[in-house]
């Protein structure tokens, strides 16, 4: 905690130090000062997708889902992609997270034809879906890709349900990340 408050004194208005204090906070269960960090950063700067992503990650581990997925397809939107957002917010109006998921990975895949997409990105909503062998199956690839995102397995909501796994294991082994 102590390097994010030294940031924030460097650069109190960065959105990407904010968002990654609310994370900090997050992962620390102070559920509420992040939740009130992040309602404030969107007051103020509501067009930084990440804020969004962030406070759906909040919303998902708090167990509010429609908010989760509103924030998520919210996100996507101010990336740049309406399309994601539409196919998920509309599946999940007919589904659930399972419709939710189930469109965006038909998106995902097509998009995936004309544009390197992280592999990290069809195993979150595998994962979200419980879907444990098509998200290791999509873990193997951002590990042989050596994906960006695979620095972050640890922390990522999604895999919490898999710790156990004995593949999920011998991915951290591999890595080298501590278990």
């Amino acid at each position: 905690m102590a390097e994010i408050e030294k940031a924030l004194v460097l650069d109190p208005a960065s959105p990407q130090i904010n968002a990654n204090h609310a994370d900090i906070l997050i992962d620390m269960h102070r559920y509420d000062d992040a939740l009130a960090l992040l309602n404030g950063l969107i007051a103020a700067n509501p067009e930084f997708p990440v804020y969004y992503g962030t406070r759906g990650n909040l919303y998902w581990r708090l167990g509010n889902q429609d908010a989760s997925v509103a924030d998520r397809a919210m996100e996507m939107k101010k990336n740049g992609r309406p399309e994601w957002a539409e196919a998920f917010a509309s599946g999940y109006r007919e589904a659930k997270l399972k419709g939710a998921c189930t469109a965006l990975i038909e998106m995902l895949k097509n998009d995936s034809q004309r544009e390197y997409l992280s592999p990290n990105e069809m195993a979150r909503y595998y994962g979200l879906m419980g879907d444990r062998d098509h998200t290791f199956e999509w873990l193997e690839k951002g590990y042989a890709q050596r994906s960006s995102r695979m620095e972050y397995l640890k922390t990522e909501d999604y895999l919490e349900p898999f710790h156990s796994d004995p593949r999920y294991i011998d991915l951290l082994k591999r890595m080298g990340l501590p278990q």
